[in-house]
């Protein structure tokens, strides 16, 4: 069984403390204290995975965590506005820095496939990460440079095995990605392997909670999403669910993960079992089976509870656009009067509400709404300055993909300088200390015990509004979820 390492609530002495290999120097990156909420939160979710041959694992997560309130975030200011002082600590027993050795950090993003609209971003965050980095090193007489090679793996994870070992032949030890739980899962072996540290902004599968291999994941596993996901539904008064979902390592955990939350509320579960699903990458005509399937369990539901109670949760992509769309399209109009929720698949995808581009799929997904949680970054002026500076120099609107991006390219940089040497296992055996003692631009890094982040940002929901700029129709913050497992709406849904 892997569990969450619990927070204590007393006192906390967040001192990451750094050991120079054969040297015996200890150094403190950041001191600082903090007193924690005494919120816990506990989720289980089980996953079984079946690999090459014979072979079945069977992965039983228990996330219990006790958190501070989103308020009380732990950390430095940021790692930014302190960098002088923060890097000094680190130039000056780092052997890096007196050489002019340039490390690249390889970059697994999607730029032509599912995830393009978020990988381009994580591209271009990357990169501002290695420039900026570079900046504020050679300020402080730094010699040593990174540089962020971006790879596009276009959600193939054939293609991302290739790139890997491309990168081990090349020397690279930390890589920034891959985004989606897929991918992760079979590379990883590889990663394990070769001893490459792969730290993901997005993977959030909760098969992929395992304590001591070589993937990190600053987004939290999907125990947090589920029962974030559990509690907005029950909080506006919906008793039962028709779920949907992408037929793959992602969506199968969060869908039983939410599935079980919400039955645990006292919630019913119609289709527990036999959940509405479609492959990855989904079959030509997938969108009317899954409408019609959609429309049979809600209707159903609906006898029993009446249409008020009852909510579709679909899990996916940008083909959850189009699912929507095949309702309004079949004719299904008491389905499209209820509120679809989503998940982070959805949130903030602007493909699914581009009137421009797709205006029958951006019409209905407005009608339904579509609110979907998405793990909060924390709203500090360090954001809210990084934001800016992001959008003029990329010319993107900053999303969590590219706030994660970010800081996890800052995670492995300092993680690097920290062990004094660009080396997977030594940054593999540190970064999660490491972790323990930054406040990037999304706010408080630490890692749990399985290198998975404490969800202490906790998640906001987001649902596409009327504001239609430039074709799109907008999405906005309606909604957060607290790790103390209440909900704070600021509009609802319903």
């Amino acid at each position: 069984m892997k569990t969450r390492r619990a927070i204590s609530s007393t006192a906390i002495g967040l001192l990451i403390v750094g050991l120079l290999v054969g040297a015996g120097i200890s150094y403190a990156l950041v001191a600082t204290t903090i007193t924690p909420s005494t919120s816990t939160v506990t989720s289980t979710a089980t996953t079984t995975v079946s690999g090459g041959g014979t072979q079945t694992v069977t992965s039983t997560v228990t996330a219990t965590s006790t958190a501070t309130s989103a308020q009380q975030q732990p950390g430095s200011p940021g790692v930014e506005e302190a960098s002088p002082e923060y890097l000094a600590n680190i130039a000056a027993i780092s052997p890096l820095c007196q050489s002019n050795t340039k490390i690249t950090i390889g970059v697994l993003s999607d730029l032509s496939d599912g995830l393009s609209y978020e990988g381009v971003r994580v591209a271009n965050s990357t990169r501002l990460a290695a420039s900026n980095i570079n900046a504020e090193l050679s300020a402080i007489g730094c010699k040593v440079t990174f540089a962020a090679d971006v790879e596009d793996y276009a959600l193939d994870s054939t293609k991302a095995t290739q790139i890997m070992n491309s990168w081990a032949s090349a020397g690279v030890q930390v890589v920034v990605g891959p985004l989606n739980s897929g991918t992760a899962r079979v590379i990883v072996s590889t990663a394990n392997s070769d001893h490459i540290v792969l730290i993901s902004p997005s993977s959030t599968a909760v098969g992929l909670h395992i304590v001591g291999d070589y993937l990190f994941r600053t987004a939290p596993a999907d125990t947090w999403q589920g029962q974030a996901d559990a509690r907005e539904l029950w909080s506006l008064g919906i008793k039962a669910i028709v779920v949907a979902q992408i037929h793959d390592f992602y969506g199968d955990g969060l869908a039983q993960a939410t599935a079980s939350d919400f039955a645990a509320l006292g919630g019913h579960v119609v289709n527990n079992g036999s959940f509405v699903q479609w492959n990855d990458p989904p079959a030509s005509g997938f969108q009317t089976t899954a409408a019609t399937q959609i429309n049979t369990d809600y209707a159903q539901a609906v006898s029993t509870y009446g249409a008020s109670k009852v909510a579709v949760y679909i899990i996916g992509f940008d083909e959850v656009g189009q699912v929507i769309a095949q309702a309004q399209t079949d004719g299904y109009s008491s389905l499209l009067t209820s509120v679809w929720f989503g998940s982070d698949g959805t949130a903030t995808d602007t493909d699914i509400s581009n009137h421009t581009a797709n205006a029958a799929e951006a019409t209905a997904a407005l009608g339904v709404k579509l609110p979907s949680t998405e793990y909060a970054a924390f709203n500090s002026p360090l954001l809210t300055a990084w934001s800016a500076r992001f959008q003029k120099s990329s010319g993107f609107v900053a999303d969590g993909y590219a706030i994660g991006g970010y800081d996890d390219f800052w995670l492995g940089a300092l993680t690097i300088l920290a062990v004094g040497q660009n080396n997977g296992q030594m940054v593999h055996d540190n970064i999660i200390r490491i972790s323990q003692g930054l406040f990037g631009v999304s706010g408080w890094m630490g890692l749990d015990a399985a290198g998975d982040r404490i969800p202490y940002n906790g998640y906001d929901v987001w649902q596409i509004t009327s504001t239609l700029t430039s074709g799109v129709y907008q999405w906005a913050i309606v909604g957060h979820w607290n790790v103390n497992d209440t909900i704070t709406w600021t509009k609802p849904p319903i």
